[in-house]
Formats: structure tokens, sequence, C-alpha cells
């Protein structure tokens, strides 16, 4: 009895060495230009697949079996500075993500705001990283949706006041870093002026929805309506935020739980058949970015 409950304990021992050693290697692994082809981006996760499952199920259960897309650029990506330098930078942190039929994007920005922030584009099926899009922007572009009906992509590129640049699919497929060598232009922008520190917006077929985060305040979401062609429709532009989240607990509650609905119902008709991968993307990104009980919801 003795001797297999020590040969049990060196076993855990050595597992619990090699664990920590896995998770050691992952930490050490550093993005250069001699391994990361330049215009691109890093395609090493942070962590191994498996070390991911365990964190993932600490918060949702061992049970959890969906899907998951290893994000690019975290161990390094390219960009460009403000004198439109081509620059490896190694400080990306991911804000949105969202998804078209058949691709999901993933907006960061330069933890250092050195560099403009980037979209990487992945394949759905395969998960592969396929190019990154350099925007004019060094803002924190939390909030991206991919409009399913007219095939367009909205980001937030705050600079000061509000700023969503859309990107028609037509820009999205003729853009190249490795050739232009610049950020990528807007087909269209829209600007509102009472209106700053984005958070999350999703488009639907007639609306777009938009969140406002405050760190010392009271945040806000408000909807704007979109004309026949899926512009902003300027008539029904508010002269100041409304639907603002309110000072109690049920009030934020009932507030966060709209933006889940709106996001949801985005993600589940963009990803078709892909809701598993929306439920672990939005139940994460709310964990992380707003309240840990929001995710019961789901």
């Amino acid at each position: 009895m003795a001797s297999t409950i020590f040969s049990l304990l060196i076993i855990f021992i050595f597992y619990q060495k090699g664990k920590q050693d896995d998770i050691n290697r992952e930490k050490s692994w550093a993005g250069t230009s001699k391994n990361i082809p330049k215009y691109e981006a890093s395609q090493t996760p942070l962590f191994s697949e498996k070390h991911s499952s365990d964190i993932v199920k600490k918060y949702f259960g061992k049970d959890f079996k969906y899907k998951m897309l290893n994000i690019p650029g975290l161990r390094g990506a390219w960009s460009v500075d403000d004198k439109g330098k081509v620059r490896l930078g190694v400080n990306w942190v991911p804000q949105g993500v969202t998804s078209s039929q058949d691709k999901v994007y993933v907006s960061t920005y330069d933890k250092k705001k050195v560099l403009k922030s980037v979209i990487f584009e992945i394949d759905k099926v395969s998960g592969k990283y396929i190019k990154s899009y350099i925007l004019d922007s060094k803002a924190h572009v939390g909030g991206i949706s991919y409009d399913i009906y007219r095939n367009r992509l909205w980001v937030a590129t705050d600079d000061g006041s509000s700023k969503i640049s859309i990107f028609d699919q037509k820009t999205l497929d003729n853009y190249n870093f490795s050739v232009r060598k610049h950020p990528i232009k807007a087909s269209s922008i829209v600007k509102l002026k009472w209106w700053t520190n984005t958070s999350a917006i999703s488009v639907s077929e007639d609306f777009i929805s938009i969140a406002k985060y405050q760190s010392d305040a009271i945040g806000g979401v408000i909807d704007i309506g979109l004309d026949d062609k899926g512009n902003v429709d300027t008539k029904s532009l508010p002269k100041f935020p409304i639907k603002i989240i309110g000072t109690t607990d049920e009030e934020i509650n009932n507030t966060l739980k709209k933006v889940v609905f709106l996001m949801m119902q985005h993600f589940h008709l963009a990803l078709r058949g892909c809701k598993e991968l929306a439920i672990l993307i939005i139940s994460v990104f709310l964990h992380n970015r707003m309240d840990k009980k929001v995710v019961k919801y789901f």
C-alpha cells in the first residue's frame, strides 16, 4: 500500500513538473522578425490546446466541448507606425470579434500605442490565419461587426469622438498589406460627435446597436436605424445618447441581457450553424470585459 501511494506521488510530481514546463515553454516563446514573416502575424498560440482547454473548463465545467480558434498575432504581428514605417509589434491586445459566412475577424490594438491597430482574418473552418488588415487608427477597436445582409465589415475607430469605419467585401478582398504597405482605406465613415469610447457594435438588417464603455461612470447602449441601403439613417440620429444603463443592479443586468441578445442574434445568423463557437467567444468576452454573472444567461 505504501509503495503504491509513493508511486502515485512520484507520478503526480512529474505530471505537475511537466505541466509547469509546458507553461514555461509557452511563456518563453517570443516573436521576432526572424520567426514571423514580414507583413503577417504569429500563428503560435499563447498556450497549448490542452492548457487552453483546462483554463476554459475551469470556468465552464468539464463537459465543455465547444470549438476554439487560435487568435493570431498574440506573439507578434506586423503593422505600421505614424510615419508609415512597417514594424513588428509584440503587445497586441484582442478587443472584438465577428464573423462572415466563412471568415472570423478579430480586432486588436497596440498596448504601447505605437503601431496602428490590426484586424486578423481567420478561416472559420480550418481555423488558420489568412491575413492582416492594418487600420488607419490606433484606437481600441472594441466594436466590430460583420453585416451579413450587405457583406460589409463595421469597425469602431474612435479618435476622440465615435467614428465607425465601414469596409465592403471587395475592399477587404483586394487588400494586401505586403503589396500596399499602408493601412486599408474605409469604403465609408460614420461619425457620431456626441458618442465616445465605443466598446461594442452589432449590425442587424435595419439598425446598428452601439455600446459605450466608461470605467468611472455609467455607460450606455443606443440603437440607430439603417436605411434601405444599409447606411446610417441620419433622420434617426438622436441628439444625445439614449437608453443609458441604469444605476441599479436590475437595470444594469437588463441592459447587459440586451447586449448579449443582440450579439447572440448577430453571431447566430453570421456563423450559420456554428452557434457553439459564438457562445464561446461571447461568453469569454463578457467574462473578461463585463461581469462573470453575465455568462449564466446562456
